[in-house]
């Protein structure tokens, strides 16, 4: 019964779709406007009723309910971390002790090297034009640079020779302050001792 009901639904919507095409090829001239009046179909007849009835609170339900307007990108001048492709000291060392590396010739010399590519990128990103701030260099782990800068610049970044990634650094809201009369101090709203997690007794014996 249940096999027998969806096939017969399938070919009333399979009728329908047909049906729908063929009439809207029929009202519609070859200028691409709408012919108006009846059309007869076989033994049916259809009538055009374009512009009779306002369908456009079932196009706002059914048709873009799932459609957001595209909203421009914010930018804000953040601290980017650029990371360069050159070696870092770490790997420059190999399976050499890096204390031992670093306060080495080799190591002088490798470090040298890492200053040299960061201030070529510095240079390059210079000529581009773009604005920016150096606020430190890395070189023992990780070769690059943080700068401050705006972040609309970033792909044109990522896109520079020499450039492995950017990543944008996190930015954290700061602690919400109550006024005393006496000072401004940082509210605890937590009472982190009344927890117990700081009661170290069952481990006295030790």
């Amino acid at each position: 019964m249940k096999k027998s009901l969806k096939r017969i639904l399938c070919g009333a919507l399979s009728v329908m779709m047909v049906s729908s095409l063929a009439i809207e090829r029929s009202l519609t001239s070859a200028d691409g406007s709408t012919v108006g009046g009846s059309v007869t179909m076989a033994n049916a007849t259809f009538k055009n009723v374009t512009g009779e009835f306002d369908t456009s609170a079932l196009r706002e339900q059914y048709l873009n309910s799932s459609v957001k307007a595209a909203s421009a990108p914010k930018y804000e001048t953040r601290t980017v971390m650029v990371t360069l492709k050159g070696d870092t000291l770490v790997q420059r060392a190999g399976s050499a002790d890096i204390n031992e590396y670093l306060s080495s010739w080799s190591g002088e010399q490798a470090a040298s090297k890492i200053a040299s590519e960061q201030d070529a990128f510095l240079r390059a990103l210079k000529k581009t034009g773009i604005e920016y701030t150096l606020e430190r260099t890395y070189n023992t782990v990780m070769n690059g640079v943080a700068i401050e800068v705006d972040t609309k610049y970033v792909s044109k970044i990522k896109q520079m020779d020499g450039v492995e990634s950017v990543v944008i650094t996190t930015s954290y809201s700061e602690p919400e302050t109550y006024k005393t009369k006496a000072t401004t101090v940082v509210e605890n709203k937590t009472e982190v001792y009344d927890t117990g997690i700081y009661d170290a007794d069952e481990f006295a014996h030790y």
